[in-house]
């Protein structure tokens, strides 16, 4: 159900992306299915949208043309496991750093080699939270990764996310 969405959205972006789908053999109620519909759209949306860079500048930092976001679902010790990875540009730390201290979520006194990666990497799952400057029809709202915690919660799931500079982003439900 995910491939026509990733087509559309890349045409738009001008973006060559493929769609790469592990663990279709895995059982999942189809209730919880649908409710991951939301938070599965809304990560994919964003690697297309923040993550994936347009074919050339992936080509200027020698990286193939087409960029693959990787949908995995896998038992792990009797949990659903489900990865949402791209092969983009990562999160540019010190941009969410910098948008956090405009927002007033941190001293300005803290500096940002004092972070770790996942207490900056906390911060994109505030509400109205956005590293664009000017909104888009697929991003720069705000909104989006905070109703991604937020359902995956109410699901008694969790969500994590790393991030490499120009390798990739992962989240992990």
């Amino acid at each position: 159900r995910f491939l026509p969405q990733v087509q559309s959205l890349a045409y738009r972006c001008n973006k060559s992306v493929n769609l790469l789908i592990e663990g279709e053999e895995v059982l999942i109620d189809k209730i919880l299915l649908e409710q991951l519909q939301t938070p599965l759209s809304h990560l994919i949306n964003n690697a297309l949208s923040h993550g994936i860079e347009l074919p050339s500048e992936r080509l200027a930092h020698h990286k193939p043309e087409q960029a693959n976001i990787k949908l995995c679902a896998s038992i792990d010790n009797h949990q659903l496991k489900i990865l949402i990875q791209d092969d983009g540009q990562g999160i540019d730390l010190y941009k969410v750093y910098q948008k956090a201290k405009e927002k007033g979520l941190i001293s300005s006194k803290l500096t940002f080699d004092k972070l770790s990666q996942e207490a900056i990497l906390e911060w994109i799952f505030y509400p109205n939270f956005s590293t664009v400057d000017m909104a888009s029809e697929l991003s720069g709202r705000g909104v989006g990764l905070d109703i991604v915690r937020n359902k995956i919660q109410k699901l008694r799931g969790t969500i994590e996310v790393k991030s490499e500079d120009q390798k990739g982003t992962t989240f992990t439900i």
